[in-house]
């Protein structure tokens, strides 16, 4: 079971099942702490009553600050990160179109610990299409240049070949200054973002981790997610004003 948890102007704290696109949550209502000093109180109790409700993985709103309270329950966030990963290619060439860098032109990298299937499968989507593609992973790196280099034809380089990166994505905690950032509990998209397609998504809830949850539940395809841009970065975009990129 999956809970959510809210802080909100009820008076005791209640439980409630609802659901978002289908997906089952266990809705937790807090009162709002009057003083500061109350609040990790209020989250700690909050924890406790999800946590003997089953839960074991929670959403809450942007920029909850209790996180540890919760962890001390056994409660853990909803990691964004297989979500980013998947979309690791749409996001690349996203903000290649930022800078109004064609995919044909680009130098893209990829950063790693090691060669995991969602790096793959970038990798052998964006060999083809874009100039350089560079990819640094200590485990299974070689082997996965060499095999682009029989499949495509086509070079794929490692660190330190000298080339700048157009774009480049991390998908591991690695030294890659400037690199999307796709794992952990809070994934940097480089002034992107995710939103569905088709539908309004609650408030008082992050978002990401919700998109994260739903697609891997099967209720969220990739095609059913757009990415925006938040901030202007590199060139504006002429693209009669899009304000989204399609998957």
């Amino acid at each position: 079971m999956v809970g959510w948890f809210a802080f909100s102007g009820v008076r005791r704290f209640s439980l409630e099942r609802t659901a978002v696109q289908g997906f089952p949550l266990l809705r937790l209502e807090a009162p709002i702490p009057r003083r500061a000093d109350r609040a990790d109180r209020r989250a700690a109790k909050g924890a406790a009553l999800l946590a003997r409700a089953g839960c074991r993985r929670v959403l809450a709103a942007p920029g909850f600050a209790h996180w540890d309270r919760l962890a001390e329950t056994g409660l853990r966030p909803v990691d964004p990160g297989p979500l980013c990963q998947a979309l690791a290619v749409p996001l690349i060439l996203a903000a290649l179109e930022r800078q109004g860098i064609a995919p044909r032109r680009a130098s893209v990298a990829l950063w790693g610990d090691r060669v995991s299937r969602p790096f793959f499968e970038a990798a052998c989507a964006l060999c083809p299409r874009v100039r350089t593609l560079t990819i640094t992973a200590p485990g299974g790196g070689e082997d996965l240049r060499r095999f682009l280099r029989e499949e495509y034809g086509a070079a794929a380089l490692e660190a330190g070949a000298g080339l700048p990166a157009h774009a480049a994505a991390a998908f591991a905690p690695v030294p890659a200054a400037g690199a999307l950032r796709l794992y952990g509990p809070e994934p940097d998209l480089g002034g992107l973002a995710l939103r569905p397609a088709e539908w309004t998504p609650p408030e008082g809830v992050e978002l990401l981790p919700l998109l994260a949850l739903l697609w891997e539940s099967g209720r969220l395809s990739a095609q059913g997610i757009e990415i925006f841009p938040t901030e202007i970065r590199g060139n504006p975009l002429d693209s009669g004003g899009q304000s989204s990129y399609n998957i």
